[in-house]
């Protein structure tokens, strides 16, 4: 597989939490078009292409934002005017490839 150098590069930071297969990791740093080099160091490295593409169900989103970052979602859910509540427990397994990254 040949590295993408036409996009940006994300490398994984430190854990910050995990629940299940699921974990929720800093972002060490972004690596805007890198050479073809370096953009194959960072693929061997695991170094993940920024695509800024989310896919999947807003339930599965939120749910995750209320398991990892509640704080956020609380602030998130006082700017509308609306009291949310966590949909509950989902099989995070289920929905995401293993990582997410803030």
């Amino acid at each position: 597989m040949t590295p993408e150098t036409d996009s940006g590069w994300i490398q994984p930071g430190a854990l910050i939490k995990k629940s299940g297969r699921a974990r929720l990791r800093q972002v060490h740093s972004f690596i805007e078009k890198p050479s073809t080099v370096n953009a194959q160091h960072l693929m061997s490295s695991g170094g993940l292409w920024n695509t800024m593409i989310l896919i999947g169900p807003l339930t599965t989103f939120w749910n995750l934002g209320w398991l990892f970052l509640p704080h956020l979602m609380q602030k998130n859910t006082s700017l509308s005017g609306l009291h949310w509540q966590p949909m509950g427990t989902i099989d995070v397994g289920a929905y995401v490839p293993g990582h997410a990254y803030v």
